[in-house]
């Protein structure tokens, strides 16, 4: 794999896997970010298999297209580090990574992305397409009723639901409770409709 992309670009994605790799797995390979370069985009993929995120960064100059799994906080320190306004990257067949710009080059060891999850198909996933704007207000009025109980962890989140209306619209709704208190919101008719089968729009 070899590419060329903006740093300010690249640091911002990839700052973003952080949160995410950043805790105590004993399983290295979920401590790292996927890093698929193809057409003329990155995409990047972090999964603690609890909380997944993908994002694809466009405008990469791709050489040579290819993957790689590398520890996500060692490669945003090097990427913040990095000198120039354009970083380098270049991956051998031995998972080794050449970060460079300006007077800086960074080696990273990396692995082998086969055993990496499948966060794409993974089996019963759901999936669909909203604007953020009705995601916060909906969190924002129920998040407070969310249980802190780990022992509970059917209450540990939101309930998410898709409720057809008139007119071929449909109406989202989130429901939290932690045993005690239960709050309930609605989302104001959207058009079209939701579904959580893989296939929403």
């Amino acid at each position: 794999m070899k590419f060329d992309i903006t740093k300010k670009l690249f640091e911002t994605a990839v700052q973003k896997t952080v949160s995410i790799t950043g805790g105590n797995s004993p399983l290295p390979i979920l401590r790292c970010v996927h890093m698929r370069a193809v057409g003329n985009k990155i995409d990047l993929t972090a999964t603690d298999l609890e909380i997944s995120l993908i994002e694809e960064i466009e405008g990469a100059t791709i050489a040579e297209p290819g993957e790689i799994a590398l520890p996500a906080r060692k490669l945003y320190e090097m990427v913040h580090e990095t000198d120039g306004e354009t970083i380098h990257v270049e991956t051998n067949e031995s998972n080794v990574a050449t970060l460079s710009g300006g007077t800086s080059t960074y080696r990273l060891s990396g692995y082998s992305t086969d055993d990496f999850p499948d966060i794409h198909s993974a089996p019963g996933a759901q999936k669909c397409v909203l604007d953020k704007e009705i995601l916060l207000k909906l969190f924002k009025k129920t998040i407070y009723a969310i249980s802190n109980d780990k022992s509970r962890l059917t209450l540990l989140g939101v309930f998410c639901e898709a409720l057809p209306v008139e007119d071929e619209k449909t109406t989202l709704r989130m429901v939290a409770t932690d045993g005690f208190r239960l709050a309930l919101s609605d989302s104001e008719p959207l058009n079209g409709t939701i579904t959580f089968d893989g296939g929403g729009n």
